[in-house]
């Protein structure tokens, strides 16, 4: 059976913050809440109800803790780039504790291949860490310039896995590692290709 996505670990304390963000842009930290359900930039419908949605699971009490939001990169009051942060909820049963996964991540087309999602990852990391927190990370085994960040940033392929949607119902709809392999075998398969950073930069959202 394919086992299409491929999971990272990041394990210890991440101290080397050396992302920089163009002057061009600005950063910010958005936190679901009734009185800002999705961030407040010049975006499309649908990236709202990725916002709209987090908010929901937050405000019914779904995630594991209270610590979600995303890095939220702006340009000239349109949203360009944002990196998501959840607890443990259903879409992500293996996480244990107090853990962290990053996703999903979006860069817009025209902004892509500039460090934002390097930069939007670091400052997760330098914001969410705690003592015995790890951070999870999952993403397409075809989306190479990801998996190129991720590494960079530090990161370890520890599994592969798939979507597992119960009674077809994508809402319901889980991640599944089934495949524990040792590094080097998994990174043989997922992270041969060396893509640039020029390319395109994005997790894809749940399916």
């Amino acid at each position: 059976m394919r086992l299409p996505y491929c999971f990272y670990h990041l394990i210890g304390d991440y101290s080397d913050f050396n992302a920089e963000l163009p002057s061009c842009y600005s950063w910010h930290v958005w936190r679901p809440s009734l009185r800002a359900p999705w961030f407040r930039a010049k975006s499309n419908l649908r990236t709202k109800l990725r916002f709209a949605f987090r908010t929901a699971v937050h405000v019914l009490g779904l995630f594991a803790t209270q610590e979600c939001g995303a890095i939220c990169v702006v340009q000239e009051g349109s949203l360009v780039h944002y990196s998501g942060f959840t607890p443990r909820y259903w879409r992500f049963r293996f996480i244990v504790g107090e853990d962290m996964q990053i996703g999903d991540t979006w860069t817009d087309p025209s902004h892509r291949g500039k460090g934002i999602a390097f930069f939007a990852l670091q400052q997760i990391l330098r914001i969410e860490r705690s003592p015995g927190r790890s951070f999870w990370y999952v993403v397409g085994e075809s989306n190479l310039p990801s998996i190129r960040v991720v590494k960079k940033a530090g990161f370890s392929l520890v599994a592969k896995g798939r979507w597992v949607r119960p009674l077809g119902i994508k809402l319901f709809g889980s991640y599944m590692m089934e495949e524990e392999r040792g590094v080097e075998q998994l990174e043989s398969v997922a992270g041969a290709a060396q893509p640039s950073l020029s390319q395109a930069v994005t997790i894809p959202p749940d399916p």
